[in-house]
């Protein structure tokens, strides 16, 4: 898991930000059908198992950070991820546009999307509280 003082310290001459949440995080993440008996639980109503992977889980936020690691690699530059939150940093508003666009690329082309509501784009600022 990253740490907030790296990824604070990232940033550096950044004048432009974007924020990016990421839609129910985890649950995003399919469960391998190999897995799934894995997280069984039963009901009155029945047995169940997750097709998905949900809150709670032991490992689910190590999982979780290494599929946001495998989608950011190689502009660890201009981006962080921490669990369902990004943040995209750049110096210039040209720059950022591409940085953007470079990283909802490879959002959508790992499956994953964002609650365009908890998004902020290209602001001076960013703050660090969830809503």
């Amino acid at each position: 898991m990253p740490r907030i003082d790296d990824i604070i310290d990232r940033v550096g001459k950044a004048k432009y930000f974007s924020t990016l949440d990421l839609t129910k995080g985890y649950l995003q993440v399919p469960v391998a059908k190999k897995d799934q008996p894995k997280t069984s639980f039963a009901t009155p109503f029945g047995l169940y198992q997750f097709t998905v992977m949900p809150f709670g889980l032991k490992g689910a936020p190590a999982t979780f950070q290494k599929l946001m690691d495998c989608v950011i690699r190689g502009s660890e530059s201009f981006v962080s991820a921490y669990l369902d939150d990004i943040i995209v940093f750049s110096e210039s508003l040209e720059e950022h546009a591409e940085h953007l666009e470079r990283i909802l690329l490879r959002l959508r082309e790992a499956g994953l999307t964002a609650m365009p509501q908890k998004c902020t784009f290209g602001t001076d600022h960013c703050s660090s509280t969830r809503t």
